[in-house]
């Protein structure tokens, strides 16, 4: 169904003074009871929302036409939609540059995912900097997330 999946909106700003990346495949979710949830991609949701041209066999062919089309071009226009709104697959960020997208998580099977304590869980995700891969975690209670990147006294990176 539409719902078997969870967004996560995540904004990554360079506040230090070296260039970073941050892949999109290094999201991860876990969820308040431990369950693992996978990264999707963009078109395997967008096509939970895609029309069906089933109905076209009902009508004389120029309405047929018509439904078909009209079916193939709302499907192009969500694939289209969610793909633009997706972090990209490889953010790279030279200082005081930032990004933003949806990260897309499949619900595992066999779980109440519509529970909202179970939406409580911890984004990972690995930022690189140079030759160093900074790992962080988040402990989330809402389906939004900032990561800043910011550099303090001891030179390590934080999640604010």
């Amino acid at each position: 169904t539409k719902k078997d999946f969870l967004p996560f909106f995540v904004q990554i700003e360079n506040n230090s003074n070296f260039p970073i990346r941050v892949p999109r495949q290094s999201f991860e979710f876990r969820d308040s009871l431990g369950n693992e949830w996978k990264q999707t991609d963009s078109f395997e949701i967008s096509q939970k929302y895609h029309r069906s041209a089933a109905l076209e066999g009902y009508f004389a062919f120029p309405v047929r036409t018509l439904v078909f089309w009209n079916a193939f071009k709302w499907n192009e226009k969500i694939d289209t939609d969610f793909k633009n709104k997706q972090l990209r697959n490889q953010v790279q960020l030279s200082p005081e540059e930032s990004s933003r997208g949806f990260v897309y998580f499949a619900a595992p099977k066999n779980i109440d995912y519509e529970n909202s304590s179970i939406l409580d869980g911890k984004l990972t995700f690995s930022v690189y900097e140079e030759e160093r891969e900074i790992t962080y975690t988040a402990n989330l209670s809402k389906q939004k997330i900032a990561a800043k990147w910011t550099k303090f006294k001891n030179s390590e990176p934080a999640l604010c």
